[in-house]
């Protein structure tokens, strides 16, 4: 509503809450311009467990992996896997909800946390995947052609409230 009456010509979207949610969808359906994937599009950030089954049935390469909605079914996977093993809440966390664990204590209070509400409603669903080490490729797509939009990159992510822990 806010855009029809002040007349906004174009609203860009940044926050992924709001795009999962689909204001996308929602604008268009007003006959309002925005800037930003759909609500079935935004899936692919708003979930991880949905985005890795998209890379598998595309065949886009991606880690190992299993999601979980059970508490005891994902420890009881984290304690199998080689490390390090990533854990990712599967919902939005605020780009915080993933750990790389480098011990299988790690990885257990890892899953425990997520799932103790650690990420609220982010956690309720849980990913534990293989660890990869390396730089990565950024592609986007624009209009059906895949351009590349930057060199090789590697994300540093940190655990704990004094970025202590393992980084990827």
């Amino acid at each position: 509503r806010f855009a029809r009456d002040e007349k906004i010509d174009l609203t860009v979207v940044g926050p992924e809450g709001p795009l999962v949610k689909g204001i996308v969808d929602t604008f268009e359906k007003a006959g309002l311009l925005i800037f930003g994937p759909s609500r079935s599009c935004a899936r692919l950030e708003g979930s991880k467990s949905f985005a890795k089954a998209f890379m598998q049935r595309h065949g886009i390469p991606t880690a190992g992996y299993q999601s979980f909605e059970s508490l005891a079914s994902a420890l009881a996977f984290a304690r199998e896997r080689n490390r390090p093993c990533v854990v990712k809440a599967d919902g939005l966390a605020a780009g915080k909800g993933v750990v790389v664990a480098m011990t299988e204590a790690d990885a257990l209070a890892a899953v425990e946390m997520m799932f103790g509400g650690g990420f609220g409603e982010a956690g309720a669903e849980v990913v534990v995947e293989e660890g990869l080490g390396g730089p990565g490729e950024g592609l986007g797509d624009q209009g059906g052609h895949a351009h590349e939009v930057g060199p090789d990159a590697v994300e540093l992510l940190v655990v704990g409230a004094t970025d202590s822990g393992a980084v990827a």
